[in-house]
């Protein structure tokens, strides 16, 4: 699970399970557990974590989280994808969404995000299979300090900046008529409004990406007291531990970022 990339689906064996680099801790039974991974030269100008747990209602996980910042790469890329649980084989839509974006950038940042969540919406959709995902991926500009964003499907992005907390990413409109969500990576042969934010950056500034089983159970309000009362290495397993007392049984991941 941990590589180079930092990439994959949480095991089943722990209730709760976050990330940070260079070691993975385990929280189970009160009891901190912790595994030291294999040394990872990252870049210094960012402070990143994550979380991916299955959901207590869920048979698997369908969630897929990946991050990759290296000193020789330009961009930072951050992302969290949500496999459709009414879907066959989510989580391998999920996979495969963070697979095509986990490489590294090298155009118009904004323009390859938007090229990527197309080609990963032919890839799912061409594999003749009942799957789709949710996506939202965030791309740093380590040099210029800008940031470009996207999201498709009801997975959500916040910055936050300045003791402000905002949500970026446009949730998904579900259809009248169900509850599932109306635009996701792989459920149609086309996707079209594709949501692309841009912006600057400041040093201090963080980063949240969610999918529903965090989000949905707790509120803006929540995630930012979560940022300011909380030391950075918390926030994501705090954040868990939140939804999962307020009744979440859906997979939860989150990944939270900090700019150096």
């Amino acid at each position: 699970m941990v590589s180079g990339e930092v990439f994959g689906r949480q095991s089943e064996q722990v209730p709760l399970h976050y990330m940070l680099r260079e070691c993975t801790v385990f929280l189970k039974e009160n009891i901190i557990l912790i595994q030291r991974d294999k040394k990872i030269e990252y870049s210094k100008k960012l402070w990143i974590s994550s979380f991916c747990q299955q959901g207590v209602e869920r048979k698997n996980n369908e969630d897929s989280v990946f991050f990759r910042d290296f000193p020789h790469e330009r961009y930072a890329i951050l992302g969290v994808a949500d496999g459709m649980g009414g879907l066959e084989r989510g989580e391998e839509a999920s996979a495969l969404a963070c697979e095509v974006f986990n490489v590294p950038l090298v155009g118009h940042p904004g323009k390859e995000l938007e090229a990527r969540a197309r080609n990963a919406n032919s890839l799912i959709y061409n594999d003749r299979e009942k799957q789709g995902t949710t996506i939202a991926i965030v791309a740093i500009d380590k040099k210029n300090y800008t940031y470009s964003a996207l999201s498709v499907g009801d997975s959500r992005i916040y910055k936050y900046s300045k003791l402000a907390l905002e949500q970026l990413s446009i949730d998904d409109s579900p259809s009248p008529l169900s509850a599932a969500i109306s635009r996701a990576i792989g459920i149609n042969p086309f996707i079209t409004n594709i949501d692309i934010i841009s912006g600057k950056i400041t040093k201090g500034d963080s980063w949240l990406l969610s999918t529903d089983g965090i989000h949905s159970f707790i509120n803006a309000n929540n995630i930012k007291e979560t940022i300011q009362l909380y030391k950075k290495h918390s926030v994501v397993g705090e954040l868990a531990k939140q939804a999962l007392h307020r009744g979440s049984g859906d997979d939860m991941t989150t990944i939270f970022c900090v700019i150096n």
